[in-house]
C-alpha cells in the first residue's frame, strides 16, 4: 500500500536528499524523520507544512493522497506586453536649484547646567532593622553561587 511515509521516501530519492539533510533543512529532529520513514509514526501537520513550504514545487495532493504527479507543472511566463515608445511632451529649460538662505542671526548657545533634584527613598519602619544576609546568583547553565 502506498502511504504518505513511502511518498516522503520517494520524494527524498527524487530530490537526491538524505533524511539527515532534509531534517536539518526543515529544522526537525533527525530521529523524528527516521520514525516517519520507518512507518513508526505518521507525519504531523507541522511536518507537512514545513515540507510543502520548503519545496513549493511539491504537489500536496500527491504527497498526502497519492493523486497526480509529484511536482507541479512548470508555469510558463506570461507573454510580455508590447512596449510603446513614449514621446517627451516638451523639453523644459534647466533652472538653477534654489538654495535656502542661511542666516547667521542665531543666538549663541549657552552652556546650561541644571541640577535635577534626586528624591531619596523613604525609610519604611518595618524594614529598617533588616540587613542582607545572602545573595544567590543563578546562571543560565543551571549552576548558582551564594554570597
Amino acid at each position: 500500500m502506498d502511504t504518505v511515509n513511502s511518498r516522503i521516501q520517494q520524494f527524498l530519492n527524487m530530490e537526491g536528499v538524505s533524511p539527515a539533510q532534509l531534517a536539518d533543512q526543515l529544522g526537525i529532529q533527525r530521529s523524528g524523520l527516521s520514525h516517519l520513514l520507518s512507518g513508526r509514526n505518521k507525519p504531523s501537520f507541522d511536518f507537512i507544512t514545513k515540507l510543502l513550504s520548503s519545496y513549493p514545487n511539491l504537489q500536496a495532493d500527491w504527497l498526502l493522497l497519492g493523486r497526480g504527479k509529484p511536482y507541479k507543472e512548470a508555469v510558463s511566463p506570461a507573454p510580455m506586453p508590447e512596449i510603446f515608445e513614449i514621446e517627451p511632451i516638451e523639453d523644459l529649460p534647466e533652472e538653477e536649484p534654489v538654495q535656502p538662505a542661511i542666516e547667521d542671526n542665531y543666538p549663541e548657545k549657552e552652556d546650561v547646567k541644571e541640577e535635577i533634584p534626586v528624591s531619596q527613598p523613604r525609610e519604611n519602619p518595618v524594614f529598617a532593622s533588616r540587613t542582607i544576609s545572602r545573595i544567590t546568583i543563578f546562571y543560565s547553565d543551571g549552576t548558582f553561587e551564594e554570597h
